[in-house]
């Protein structure tokens, strides 16, 4: 249900480490659970441990998805600044290994160990397979087409019309990201407004366990 360990796999965390963490949390919830129980009784001390545990590790399972999503958004944006200053060095008449070998020296940390492999792997194969495999480190297909044209941009010589096409497809991805962070911010805004529902429901589980607890106690002095 909770899939910690390729959250750890994907992050790159100590899986030791976190899975300590997570086990000292879920720890914390038994005390507070205990005491619940003692001011109410058995029951609600049992339903709220293990509600109460559930909704940690939803918690916590949700925060890792999100670092994941926002580890690759900030991949996505540090490839289009990276590409941006590729593309400044080739309309300079660098080729294109040239260019990125340039461009590594300005990219942000988290691409540049991507674009120093895409090189090694360039002196080893010059065929499209290192930017090919490059390109499948990201999620947007577009990137793998981005990658194959700037391949065939330098194999072809670079003429102004494929430079032209490679320009024209690079700006349509990048307005496209554009508009999705923007789309992003509003949904991150509308779910804001889930907050209040989200509280109406502990209530309604807190109700819950009144209820139970009153027939519990109702059948016992029966």
């Amino acid at each position: 249900m909770f899939k910690y360990r390729q959250y750890f796999e994907r992050l790159s965390l100590n899986a030791h480490h976190e899975t300590i963490k997570i086990l000292v949390f879920n720890i914390f919830v038994i005390p507070f659970s205990i005491m619940f129980g003692l001011f109410t009784s058995w029951i609600g001390g049992i339903i709220s441990s293990v509600i109460g545990i559930m909704l940690l590790n939803l918690f916590l399972s949700q925060g890792y998805q999100l670092q994941i999503e926002k580890n690759a958004e900030m991949r996505i944006m540090a490839f289009i600044d990276a590409f941006t200053i590729v593309k400044i060095f080739i309309n300079n008449n660098y080729n294109v290994y040239r260019a990125i070998e340039e461009t590594i020296r300005y990219v942000k940390p988290i691409l540049k160990d991507d674009l120093t492999r895409l090189l090694e792997d360039i002196d080893i194969d010059k065929s499209v397979q290192p930017f090919v495999k490059f390109a499948r480190t990201f999620a947007p297909l577009i990137i793998e087409e981005l990658m194959i044209g700037l391949y065939q941009l330098d194999i072809q010589g670079g003429s102004r019309q494929q430079l032209e096409g490679f320009d024209y497809m690079f700006n349509q991805f990048e307005t496209h990201k554009t508009n999705d962070q923007r789309r992003r911010y509003d949904d991150r805004l509308d779910s804001m407004n889930m907050w209040p529902l989200i509280g109406a429901g502990l209530i309604a589980i807190d109700l819950l366990i009144g209820v139970i607890e009153i027939i519990m106690r109702a059948i016992s002095e029966l």
